[in-house]
């Protein structure tokens, strides 16, 4: 035996690692004053429209339909919420949270 692991063993930890960090990071506090900051940004955005879809701007936020699909499934909403418009406003606050700090997403309101 050579004390090697094999390839799938090593591909398999670094794939927890990555998850576990972007766990990790889209955990960040939302506090009152982010929320208010967010909702701001609706305001501008949508006036504030949190429901609804359009063709390609969804929500509140007015997130691109394909930001949405790569946001929320990265932090494992995609499923439940497969359009930003059908989502909860804290739901869609998360996810366009998320995206900023992790991807630095912008919004022309910002």
């Amino acid at each position: 035996m050579t004390g090697r692991r094999p390839a799938g063993a090593l591909a398999l930890g670094l794939l927890v690692v990555v998850v576990l960090v972007v766990a990790a990071s889209s955990r960040a506090d939302l506090t009152r004053d982010r929320i208010a900051w967010w909702r701001t940004i609706a305001q501008c955005e949508t006036g504030g429209r949190w429901r609804g879809l359009g063709p390609i701007y969804q929500g509140g936020l007015g997130i691109y339909w394909a930001t949405w699909d790569w946001w929320a499934r990265e932090l494992g909403l995609l499923a439940r919420y497969p359009d930003a418009g059908d989502a909860p406003e804290l739901v869609q606050i998360r996810v366009a949270d998320y995206g900023y700090r992790i991807h630095r997403g912008y919004w022309g309101c910002m």
